[in-house]
């Protein structure tokens, strides 16, 4: 189990109705925000719109529509061809009393695949 306030957590995310992905990490500070990063700027967030998985992860699987948060503001990328997208948390982390872990059967073979694929990139 890795929560989402891990410094070394890392997920996809996309603004809803929109297929466009941006990086969710967390930076360590703020309990109630993240920071999605890389979402191309053809994405145009707005402020209040919803963050969702992007289902391409382990944490978060295509058949489960699960909400980060919210956007709360924006700024462009250092390339001026993204946007750095500060999320409200939909969930108050620090006042969870009771947690709900789903398992994903297929982590491991996922898991394998990728690092298989990894490693005939390098070669």
């Amino acid at each position: 189990v890795m929560p989402m306030l891990n410094v070394d957590f890392r997920n996809s995310g996309k603004l809803e109705g929109d297929n466009r992905i941006g990086s969710v990490v967390w930076d360590g500070f703020d309990s109630s925000h993240v920071t999605m990063n890389e979402l191309p700027d053809y994405a145009q967030p707005s402020g209040g719109e919803e963050v969702y998985g992007s289902g391409l992860s382990h944490y978060f699987p295509a058949d489960m529509k699960v909400r980060i948060g919210y956007v709360e503001s924006f700024t462009k990328g250092r390339n001026q061809t993204t946007f750095d997208v500060v999320v409200r948390l939909a969930t108050d982390f620090a006042s969870l009393d009771y947690v709900v872990l789903v398992r994903n059967k297929s982590f491991d073979e996922v898991t394998q695949l990728e690092q298989s694929v990894k490693q005939t990139e390098k070669k």
